[in-house]
């Protein structure tokens, strides 16, 4: 089978991809001094080393004939986006964050509910969840974030 190339990937969707990929890594054979943990990762490189590099550059021009988000007004108006639907998001979720009195009462999680302390419960409870989910997404942006 010839190996597979930039053109038969290019058109297809990504699970289609995946599967065409899947599908010739199968067939790679790999060497016997090839430990044994990395058999599936050398048969998914033996795959990607003929058709990556047309791959992405058909990718980058891709990107630069519609705009390319590498410009600093693309990537800005990007994040102020992501930024926008993380709040809209998270606003929706505030009213699922706060537990009934009798909640609280019954099974209390924290020492604040514990007490009957209601507005430190609810303001515990969403000041905890934002600051967990606003630190997921920062390193969600970061690793998407084109470098310079």
């Amino acid at each position: 089978m010839q190996p597979v190339q930039a053109v038969q990937l290019i058109p297809l969707s990504i699970s289609a991809r995946s599967h065409l990929l899947e599908k010739y890594a199968g067939l790679v054979n790999v060497p016997s001094e090839i430990n044994a943990e990395l058999h599936r990762a050398y048969q998914i490189a033996n795959v990607l080393a003929s058709a990556l590099p047309e791959f992405i550059g058909h990718q980058i021009q891709d990107d630069i004939s519609q705009g390319s988000v590498l410009e600093s007004d693309r990537q800005s108006l990007a994040i102020a986006t992501e930024c926008k639907q993380f709040a809209n998001r998270f606003i929706a979720l505030m009213p699922t964050l706060v537990r009934s009195p009798d909640e609280m009462e019954t099974s209390p999680r924290n020492l604040y509910e514990m007490c009957g302390a209601a507005i430190f419960v609810e303001s515990n409870s969403i000041s905890r969840n934002l600051s967990t989910k606003w630190g997921n997404f920062g390193k969600e942006l970061l690793i998407s974030a084109p470098t310079q």
